[in-house]
């Protein structure tokens, strides 16, 4: 009875196979492909420039409202480099910066965002802070404290054209970080104020750029306004006692580990999608898992990055920028 017509055939794993040599109904085909389409959507979006808005807005709700607010006058405004005449600064030169820029290599671009930032920054009274552009870095620009550079993505300065979104992205991301060197230099200026010596200076802000301690010791408190002692007062806990807690947060950002899910996600694609396929459901349903969840604490970690002062403070002064930007147009 197990070969009722008398066809000799093996009982196992017996399939009839088309002329392409694969079985004509793959009742499992249809859920394969939605899920390498489902994969594919996920690993489009394991990137962090794909990732950055929905993160920087989960981080800092409203800030693009606030910034707004600011310019129309229905909100106090800020201090310093993150004031809105500094903003206008940022916007209007990287807009002229804009019109030239496929006329001019990675050098000549760098050194003419380096002026916008030595314009705004001595507006502002906070020492210059040289644009420094290595071909690899961990993060799109970051201000680096103790050599007092602002430190950017060699790969920002190589795009071409400069469409208007990148334009926006540039003035945003150094407004950003020219208000970081603010936050250092009032927080100096604050220690300096309750009587701290340069050396000291140096020593509570982990290796502050001794040039900068110094110019900081000698102007002290002298001048001030109320709101920036108070972001002075803040930035100096901040990145003072507060600092250790805040870089180990920068470092648990999960990046690592979403980019093995992706690379995973994207060797069992072609499995999924070949004929017949060489990965199961439950392979690609794990490996589409794995990346979910590596995604999701990828934000999770940022949101606990973002936390910082010196790092809300940071986002408010870029959501800025963005807003000068649009509003030049």
């Amino acid at each position: 009875m197990d070969d009722p017509f008398g066809l000799h055939l093996p009982m196992n794993e017996t399939t009839f196979a088309g002329d392409d040599g694969v079985p004509p109904t793959d009742v499992f085909a249809d859920q394969r492909a939605a899920l390498a389409d489902e994969l594919e959507r996920l690993i489009a979006r394991a990137e962090w420039p794909a990732l950055r808005p929905e993160a920087r807005g989960a981080a800092a709700p409203g800030a693009e409202g606030r910034a707004q607010a600011r310019r129309r006058g229905e909100m106090p405004d800020l201090t310093g480099v993150g004031s809105v005449a500094a903003m206008d600064t940022w916007a209007r030169g990287v807009r002229a910066l804009a019109s030239s820029w496929d006329r001019l290599d990675v050098d000549q671009r760098r050194e003419a965002l380096e002026r916008i930032a030595t314009t705004v920054l001595t507006a502002a009274d906070v020492p210059p802070a040289p644009i420094e552009a290595p071909e690899t870095w961990r993060t799109p620009a970051s201000f680096d404290f103790r050599t007092w550079k602002v430190v950017i993505r060699m790969t920002l300065l190589r795009r071409a054209p400069l469409t208007e979104a990148a334009a926006c992205e540039l003035a945003e991301i150094l407004a950003h970080e020219a208000r970081h060197a603010e936050q250092y230099f009032l927080a100096a200026r604050w220690l300096a104020g309750k009587g701290a010596s340069a050396d000291e200076v140096v020593a509570t802000l982990d290796g502050l750029d001794a040039a900068a301690a110094e110019r900081a010791v000698a102007l002290g408190t002298r001048g001030l306004s109320g709101p920036a002692m108070a972001l002075a007062s803040s930035m100096q806990q901040a990145l003072g006692p507060d600092h250790a807690r805040h870089v180990r947060d920068a470092k648990d950002d999960g990046y690592d580990e979403m980019r093995v899910a992706r690379a995973a996600a994207r060797e069992i694609v072609p499995r999924l999608r070949a004929r017949p396929a060489t990965a199961s459901l439950e392979e690609g349903r794990a490996t589409c898992e794995r990346l979910r969840v590596s995604i999701a604490e990828v934000l999770q970690k940022y949101r606990v990055y973002r936390r910082s002062p010196y790092e809300l403070d940071g986002h408010e002064v870029g959501a800025g920028a963005v807003a000068a930007f649009e509003a030049s147009r």
